[in-house]
């Protein structure tokens, strides 16, 4: 502790003063205290860091709140995907002609079963994390697929999440290589 210059009338005749009140004793905890000038007997509040150990402790907490909460939006994202993979694996989209992948076997979502889920009223997010977590194969080369789709009331976000996770299917990486690169021949 000692004296500092004045706020008021820049005399360097302040020092510490008694805190009042728990507005006072809050500011104090992140290093602001009041001080009077011994010349004008005017109060004001400067940061002293004195107390650090106090500022850096809570500097500490609030480190150790963000990464509880950054690990608790983890572990939520990693129980919703499971979940999600999980009523997937429960309840498979029925349809009268399935497509089914040349590998896997497994169903491949179209433009018409999107459709026929929106109109069957599934909830959008098991929509949403079957479109995200299922094969496709939307066709949406042109404006008169697009033009379908909002007309059969499928909303843009699902549209959306449509257009990110299209992919085209291949019959198998080799067969689409071997078709489009020749090995070098050899010519006399």
């Amino acid at each position: 502790m000692g004296t500092h210059y004045c706020r008021y009338c820049n005399a360097l005749k302040a020092v510490r003063s008694r805190r009042r009140g728990p507005a006072e004793r809050l500011i104090s905890v992140f290093g602001y205290y009041p001080y009077r000038c011994g010349h004008c007997k005017r109060r004001f509040v400067l940061f002293s860091p004195g107390p650090v150990r106090i500022v850096v402790g809570l500097g500490m907490a609030a480190c150790l709140a963000l990464s509880f909460s950054i690990m608790a939006l983890y572990f939520r994202d990693k129980a919703a995907e499971k979940a999600a993979q999980q009523a997937l694996a429960a309840n498979p989209i029925s349809s009268p002609r399935p497509a089914l992948t040349p590998r896997t076997g497994r169903r491949v979502l179209t433009n018409d079963d999107v459709i026929e889920l929106v109109r069957s009223g599934v909830p959008m997010d098991r929509l949403t994390a079957q479109i995200t977590y299922s094969r496709s194969s939307f066709d949406l080369s042109s404006k008169s697929k697009f033009a379908e789709l909002r007309k059969a009331g499928v909303p843009e976000s699902i549209i959306t999440i449509m257009l990110r996770s299209s992919e085209p299917l291949i019959a198998s990486p080799r067969a689409s290589l071997s078709s489009t690169v020749r090995p070098p021949t050899i010519s006399e």
